[in-house]
């Protein structure tokens, strides 16, 4: 590279007299770099900033040289004059080894100035990306039927919407043909503007008894077919035969129409009448109308009939679309000729009241509108870049769609303006619409770059930071882009909400940080993720580096990378400077400000954090080096023993869910970070949970009990404490200081399970009743569990599972909840039972008994406690333990503890730069922990 020893090779080209509705290709170009580059430097901005949702338009602003006047629009001696103006396309190219198309811009300000002598003459010229024109004003799009009716490649020979306003005293033809009349005098029926309709439409007309529509279709030469299509809403059965749909054409059937006819069931009928009024055509459709089948009435329907000549005979069609079934029927009439369509529309002398009726359309081919198959509900469920790309080819404005192809669903299409209903697509996708840089290579102004070019991508540029970042470096640490709790919505629907409920920036430690999104999804449930992944981007930790500046004249080794950034790739910086975490920065690029002249180039970049966009991906079966692969550990664990900075092994208790074992997942090794450290792990390892013993039942009549601890209990185990009094529904139990109710129970019911982590010097625990009377026996016995999670905050989260938890009327057996802790590994499974009589239990299969209690003290009752090992998820189907004894009433609980500790093997201590000694209970999590993708 000799940049900047050299001239920097750019060039300023204008696109005079350029028609903006043609395609950019064909745009000719005038090189006019010697009008801008005397006069200093050139400025392009394009993106967002950090924390910007929507990326405004791009401007370019540079100034001209004036001084023979051709910069002025309006001046008659300019030699661009009628050419040069408002909208002028002007592109700046930079090649310094690469050519590259910094950015197209549209001419928006072209102000002229001089200096006091007048002899210095200049423009200082402003354009903008399109976004800039496609934001002004607010005309909104037509709705999903029109324009997906108009814009077919054989439009209609007639086409009346009949989503007119209120106050109209005709319908409109959307191609400016013949009004279609309203028929309102005879016998006093009526039409209603602007009442309902389908999501693909705006609000259609209601019809009233005795009211009619009569359109003509304008004279056009006949093609040996025709098709005519209506959409249509009839609320409840009409007594009698009610015409829905009536066209007469020039063919040798002149008469047509569509019938609803009552009977058991009803149905749509086809008919058509020759020249002397005798029906030929009397087709019964196979459409029910208003049966369990097809739900047709009160329901949207478009309805069309097809006909084409065949030989001497002419085929003909009825097809219907409603919310929840598309079907047809099809026939022949022998010596018929199509002819074409003349008058179309609703006769007003029949009983069409309540009825909705609108998008009526003749063409004169046979086109077999499906369209109206996916326009009717406006395009419900098609994937956000589909309508993106859809949007851009019916408004003749590209939109590129850059990633894989696949986004989420969305619901109906809005009536909107255009760029509005485009960024409807981009918060679906979370992804980042754009102007093009270079419409004139690829005949498109706009691109949606997907989010699933964002997530997981390699670096386009590796950084160093002594080498390559220029000052002002100024990171940042504050609360301006965190959002904790965010709600979303969706446009007609429901709402659902996340909670950040882990890491160090939860509601609970730092407050409630609430926003709120409004996402066109196609359901409810979509909300849940779209709302998840705003908390994911709202709960980043650590320093934000929202702007950095590079000085591509110092470093033009740099170049030929940055040619290839855009808004979204991402870049690194190894090696930050002493006083700030020194781990990798790792970013992400929202938008740029560049600046270049003959000899200069400095970027200054808006950067967000790639960590949120590591997400999860699914590993191969065998060794898998791929970085994202299976990386997916959801909480925070916590170091179970205090270990100094050399330590090599790390014994930590992973709360509910394990970390991976597989020997394949250690390909490279997993980094995790502690206290500020991240270390390597080259492998963990399980030490399952155990059973240790259980103590003797202690009983009383309405009166504390103090039950022995188990034999051999000990530092770290799980004090577990089952207590009961026998006056279910009233009385109730608690336990000595220091244990904790496990959520297994409701509080107010006569059974418990406490726990505690023992300390290294236990007394027995006290279990105290109330609400109590005489007779009303109190038990309670002690049992051990080791190996369990001691750094919990709250014991309450060993539940890995909602426990299955049953009150059972009086019976000999003790009927119980099936559990499956399907994702939890390792866990230790308890059977927990009271019953109201002095039985002998027997456990659950595949259960030990820890300890069955019984006593006849004041009147029978039993507790008994059993318990499963698992190493992997077992499932306990529901049924009933047999017992001993008389019938009572009895309660059951099958209930799923986290289980075990973890080993991990270090292969690294201070990856990134950072050591020291790690306490106790210091949290440990996965380095770049991944979440799912939207």
């Amino acid at each position: 590279m000799a940049f900047p020893d050299t001239v920097l090779g750019i060039t300023a080209e204008l696109a005079l007299g350029a028609d903006l509705t043609a395609l950019p290709s064909t745009w000719v170009w005038t090189d006019v770099t010697a009008y801008v580059f005397n006069r200093g430097s050139v400025t392009i901005a394009h993106g967002s900033a950090d924390g910007v949702p929507q990326a405004p338009p791009s401007t370019i602003t540079f100034v001209a040289d004036n001084r023979d006047g051709s910069w002025v629009a309006s001046n008659p001696t300019g030699q661009w004059f009628g050419q040069l103006g408002i909208g002028t396309p002007v592109r700046f190219t930079v090649d310094e080894g690469t050519a590259s198309v910094r950015m197209t811009g549209f001419v928006a300000a072209l102000p002229p100035r001089w200096d006091a002598s007048g002899n210095d003459r200049n423009v200082p010229v402003t354009a903008a990306g399109i976004t800039r024109r496609l934001g002004r004003g607010s005309a909104p799009l037509r709705s999903a039927l029109v324009r997906t009716i108009s814009g077919t490649t054989t439009p209609p020979k007639a086409y009346w919407p009949c989503e007119d306003a209120s106050g109209s005293t005709s319908l409109a033809e959307f191609f400016g043909g013949p009004p279609m009349k309203i028929i309102t005098n005879v016998g006093g029926g009526d039409v209603t503007l602007a009442d309902d309709g389908p999501d693909g439409s705006l609000p259609l007309i209601e019809l009233t008894t005795n009211a009619g529509l009569d359109g003509t279709v304008p004279v056009h030469t006949a093609t040996g077919a025709w098709t005519v299509a209506q959409v249509i809403n009839i609320p409840t059965a009409i007594a009698g035969d009610t015409i829905i749909m009536r066209w007469t054409t020039s063919g040798t059937l002149p008469m047509w129409q569509l019938v609803l006819r009552t009977g058991s069931p009803d149905t749509i009928t086809l008919e058509a009448y020759d020249t002397a009024g005798a029906i030929q055509i009397n087709e019964p459709s196979s459409f029910l109308i208003g049966d369990t089948t097809s739900e047709a009435y009160g329901v949207w329907l478009a309805i069309w009939v097809r006909v084409v000549e065949d030989g001497a005979d002419l085929d003909f069609e009825l097809s219907w679309v409603t919310v929840s079934a598309t079907s047809s029927f099809s026939s022949t009439e022998t010596g018929a000729k199509a002819g074409t369509v003349r008058k179309l529309g609703a006769p007003s002398s029949f009983r069409l009241d309540g009825v909705h009726m609108g998008h009526l359309a003749a063409w004169d081919v046979d086109t077999a509108p499906l369209i109206y198959t996916v326009a009717l509900h406006g395009y419900t469920g098609e994937p956000a870049h589909d309508r993106a790309s859809r949007f851009g080819q019916e408004s003749g404005v590209g939109v590129l769609i850059s990633g894989p192809i696949d986004s989420n669903y969305m619901g109906p299409q809005p009536v909107v303006a255009f760029l509005t209903a485009l960024r409807e697509c981009e918060t679906v996708n979370d992804g980042r619409l754009l102007e093009v840089r270079d419409p004139t290579a690829l005949d498109a102004y706009l691109q949606l770059v997907m989010n699933d070019e964002i997530v997981n991508q390699d670096p386009v540029m590796v950084l160093t930071y002594a080498t390559h970042v220029v000052p002002p470096f100024e990171p940042t640490e504050d609360d301006q882009q965190i959002r904790n709790d965010v709600t979303a919505t969706r446009p007609g629907g429901g709402e659902r909400r996340v909670v950040k409920d882990s890491g160090k920036l939860t509601p609970a430690l730092i407050g409630a940080f609430t926003d709120s999104v409004t996402t066109n999804v196609e359901t409810d449930d979509d909300l849940l993720h779209q709302a998840g992944w705003r908390v994911n981007l709202g709960t980043v930790e650590g320093l934000r580096y929202p702007q950095i500046i590079l000085n591509l004249a110092r470093n033009p080794a740099l170049i030929p990378d940055w040619i290839l950034c855009e808004v979204g790739s991402r870049i690194t910086i190894a090696t930050p400077p002493a006083g700030i975490p020194t781990d990798l920065i790792d970013v992400i690029i929202e938008g740029w400000t560049e600046t270049f002249s003959a000899k200069t180039w400095t970027v200054t970049l808006n950067c967000s954090p790639f960590a949120p966009y590591k997400v999860f991906e699914i590993g191969d079966t065998t060794a898998d080096a791929n970085e994202y692969a299976g990386r997916m550990m959801s909480d925070t664990a916590k170091i179970r023993a205090a270990i100094s900075s050399s330590a090599t092994s790390i014994v930590v208790d992973p709360n509910r869910t394990r970390f991976t074992t597989v020997a394949d997942d250690f390909n490279p090794d997993l980094d995790f970070r502690l206290g500020g450290e991240v270390v390597s792990v080259s492998s963990i390892a399980t030490t399952a949970g155990t059973y240790v013993a259980a103590g003797a039942g202690s009983h009383a009549d309405n009166a504390a009990v103090t039950p022995a601890l188990y034999a051999g209990h000990t530092t770290g185990d799980l004090i577990c404490v089952l207590g009961a009094i026998r006056s279910s529904g009233v009385g109730t139990v608690s336990i000595t200081a220091g244990y904790t109710r496990l959520p297994i129970f409701n509080t107010a019911d006569n059974v418990q399970l406490w726990v505690k982590v023992h300390d290294g010097s236990e007394s027995d625990p006290t279990v105290t009743p109330a609400g109590g009377s005489a007779g009303d026996t109190v038990s309670a016995f002690t049992f051990g569990l080791r190996g369990m999670p001691t750094t919990l905050t709250d014991l309450a989260d060993l539940i890995v599972e909602d426990p299955a938890v049953l009150l059972n009327a009086s019976g000999t057996t003790v009927p119980y909840g099936g559990l499956w802790p399907r994702l939890q590994e390792g866990c230790i499974l308890l059977s927990l039972v009271w019953k109201a009589d002095d039985s002998n239990i027997t456990p659950v299969a595949g259960f030990t008994e820890a300890q069955d209690a019984s006593s006849t003290t004041g009147n029978d009752q039993t507790i008994e406690a059993a318990y499963q090992i698992q190493t992997t998820p077992v499932l306990v189907p529901e049924g009933a333990m047999a017992s001993t004894g008389a019938a009572a009433i009895s309660r059951s609980a099958i209930v799923a503890l986290a289980a075990g500790y973890q080993t991990l093997t270090v292969s690294a201590r201070a990856v990134n730069g950072a050591t020291k000694a790690q306490a106790a209970a210091t949290a440990i999590e996965p380095e770049d922990s991944l979440v799912l993708a939207l």
